[in-house]
């Protein structure tokens, strides 16, 4: 079955001919060119996250490994009751572990290569975002287990102290 066209359909209201530009062939139309529809991007790129947070690709990705495995057992301790909480944010910390060797790693290379100031930068950035890190996991992890009687927004200021850094170091790259 053939699907009716615009062209097959009876018009009842005869349209006035567009208006023509003066000195313009009768013949030639003279259309507006058609504007590109910008849709707007919500999420960031993988060079922007690199940029401003100071981390590797290959970083980003064990952190996100971490956090799968995380997320997975905090669902079995919030169903079942399973484990202590420092056994659910386990491989948080085996993630951090894993990215401190890493930046030291490169921190050695970058050393060796005589890359002395870049190395001297990228260890101090990378030193605190995992330090400030860790100290926030290992906060929280005490507070759910009830072994500190700490404040959320006391176990919450490393997070504020990591986002000040990451909003100067934005504003730094631009």
């Amino acid at each position: 079955m053939r699907r009716p066209r615009a062209d097959d359909r009876p018009s009842r209201v005869r349209h006035p001919d567009p208006p023509q530009l003066v000195g313009a062939h009768p013949r030639v139309s003279v259309r507006a060119p058609r504007r590109r529809q910008v849709t707007p991007v919500m999420f960031f790129t993988v060079r922007e996250l690199v940029q401003w947070l100071g981390l590797t690709v290959f970083e980003i990705w064990v952190n996100l490994v971490a956090v799968t495995f995380f997320t997975v057992a905090l669902a079995v301790k919030v169903e079942t009751g399973w484990g202590s909480w420092w056994l659910v944010f386990a491989p948080l910390f085996a993630g951090d572990a894993l990215n401190a060797y890493f930046c030291t790693i490169v921190f050695i290379r970058m050393h060796l290569e005589g890359m002395y100031k870049v190395a001297l930068m990228r260890g101090v950035w990378s030193l605190s975002f995992l330090l400030l890190l860790f100290v926030f996991k290992f906060l929280l992890c005490k507070k759910l287990s009830g072994q500190s009687g700490l404040v959320y927004s006391e176990v919450m200021s490393p997070i504020f102290i990591l986002l000040q850094l990451i909003l100067i170091r934005a504003c730094q790259l631009h």
